[in-house]
């Protein structure tokens, strides 16, 4: 069993079934540094140009069973309407069936999408002004990429970014973001607790050398 990072590998070492634990890092880190060299300026503008996008906004997801009903989609979209700044929210197709069958109104200041592609959602994230979702995915990529994330829930499975100053934990109750003027000021702290960018190389050595076992 390999763990992303030392805390993943305290809670897998609770499993007395798993005999060896490595904590190589996170691949999703590797990932994010080779890619994001592709989002050029340039890139960002094609981007922006082409969802309408313009001048700040903030990266919007949701798609966890947790959220996916009629009370809590219209309660964060009832506090999303009240909020003054633009949300860019590429939709779930779950979440628009959803949305679809209960008719269930968008917000005036929400720029809906389609699902985005990973270079997209890398170039979406990089150019908000910061994160609101429920993705565990998300949390990371965004502190990778040195934004701010509101996640909707009440926990999450990275609470080290909580230390790093990087996620803040809010429900459904997106009214928390406007008095959030502090956390948003707050520096984001680097950390190596996901690795350096190679734990692939290290997974790999690791599955070579199991291999010759």
């Amino acid at each position: 069993m390999i763990a992303p990072t030392k805390d993943a590998l305290k809670n897998l070492k609770s499993y007395r079934k798993i005999k060896k634990i490595y904590n190589l890092g996170d691949v999703m880190l590797d990932s994010i540094i080779f890619y994001k060299k592709k989002i050029t300026t340039l890139y960002i503008k094609k981007f922006k140009k082409k969802n309408n996008l313009i001048g700040k906004y903030i990266f919007f997801s949701i798609h966890r069973d947790s959220n996916t009903n009629i009370k809590n989609i219209k309660i964060i979209l009832n506090q999303i309407s009240k909020i003054n700044q633009i949300f860019f929210w590429p939709i779930h197709p779950k979440i628009l069936k959803f949305i679809n069958k209960n008719n269930l109104d968008i917000p005036k200041n929400i720029i809906r999408a389609k699902p985005l592609s990973y270079l997209n959602t890398i170039a979406a994230v990089k150019a908000s002004k910061f994160v609101v979702t429920d993705s565990g995915g998300i949390q990371k990529e965004s502190y990778f990429l040195k934004k701010k994330c509101f996640v909707l829930r009440n926990e999450t499975e990275w609470n080290e970014l909580i230390k790093l100053n990087s996620l803040k934990l809010i429900g459904n109750d997106l009214t928390i973001i406007q008095k959030s003027k502090k956390f948003l000021l707050l520096k984001i702290k680097k950390s190596k607790i996901f690795g350096n960018g190679n734990s692939s190389k290290k997974i790999t050595s690791l599955i070579k050398q199991l291999l010759k076992d």
